[in-house]
């Protein structure tokens, strides 16, 4: 399976997340929407930010340090 972003603001990269630091910007909220929205996709689930390389669910769970100081979510 494949993730598409559809928007032009990408919530996830490969290694981090994307920029909150605009108006309205809010990170907790964004992490917390990848971990409830996307994460439950599944771990093989390839996904293609807008500008970095390709990765998958399961490898940003083990090394994005965005999400791995909450791993029992």
């Amino acid at each position: 399976m494949h993730l598409v972003p559809s928007s032009p603001v990408t919530p996830l990269f490969a290694g981090s997340v994307g920029r909150t630091d605009f108006p309205g910007g809010d990170q907790n909220r964004l992490v917390e929407g990848i971990l409830t929205k996307v994460f439950p996709l599944g771990d093989d689930l390839r996904v293609y930010p807008g500008h970095d390389p390709a990765s998958t669910i399961g490898r940003e769970r083990l090394i994005n340090p965005f999400f791995r100081s909450r791993q029992s979510l």
